[in-house]
């Protein structure tokens, strides 16, 4: 049988410890295109594009997420949802621009992978790839 997938709904979250992505920190220059994710067994999952070393949209970029488990009252620290090393990176871009990563589209599928993630993703702004996690 076919499921349904909700995209974009809304639902209020509590007050969080601070901002999550912060521009100028952890490297990036900046973070953009964040998405939340509330998985059924209560934890948020947040995601952003981070660039470096501009924020221009042929900037490098990336895919960072982080997590909570108490409602948002503490975050983990960011991480990569993909690695790709720098000589990659550049060879996977278009025009002479660095791999560009952005459109993030986080799904919690529950019925018969209940606590699979999917997250999917552009690279260069045409082509679409598929993320999926077994544990949240």
């Amino acid at each position: 049988s076919a499921g349904f997938v909700t995209v974009n709904s809304w639902e209020p979250v509590p007050d969080v410890a601070g901002p999550l992505f912060v521009s100028g920190t952890q490297g990036y220059a900046c973070f953009k295109s964040p998405q939340l994710l509330r998985l059924r067994d209560g934890t948020l999952l947040a995601f952003a594009r981070a660039l470096w070393p501009s924020c221009a949209e042929s900037a490098h970029s990336t895919i960072v997420f982080r997590r909570s488990e108490d409602d948002g009252a503490s975050w983990s620290k960011s991480a990569e949802l993909v690695s790709i090393n720098e000589d990659a990176r550049s060879r996977l871009g278009l025009c002479g621009n660095p791999l560009s990563m952005s459109n993030i589209v986080p799904i919690e599928l529950t019925e018969n992978f209940p606590g699979r993630v999917l997250v999917l993703y552009m690279r260069n702004n045409y082509r679409t790839w598929l993320i999926r996690s077994d544990n949240g």
